[in-house]
């Protein structure tokens, strides 16, 4: 069993959160991805836009040469005005 840093998941988690709070199409949403533990939770106002963060994340976590097949996808919560994953 492979183990994940967990410094360079930090990273690209912040990195994921920096890009999507300078993108035009998410400016105001409040869309993030928040780290608790082993659980990543993205938080968004649509479906679409967690998708479009899931993408964003794979692409930083990769880069960082990790493997994103150690990710496992939940449903997706709605809560109000926001949607988590």
């Amino acid at each position: 069993m492979s183990q994940i840093d967990a410094h360079e998941l930090t990273n690209s988690i912040d990195q994921t959160n920096c890009e999507v709070s300078n993108r035009f199409d998410f400016k105001g949403t409040n869309s993030r991805v928040e780290i608790s533990e082993a659980v990543l939770a993205l938080v968004a106002l649509s479906e679409f836009q967690i998708k479009q963060i899931i993408d964003i994340m794979k692409t930083k976590i990769s880069k960082r040469d990790i493997d994103v097949d150690c990710l496992d996808h939940e449903e997706v919560i709605e809560s109000g005005k926001e949607v988590r994953q």
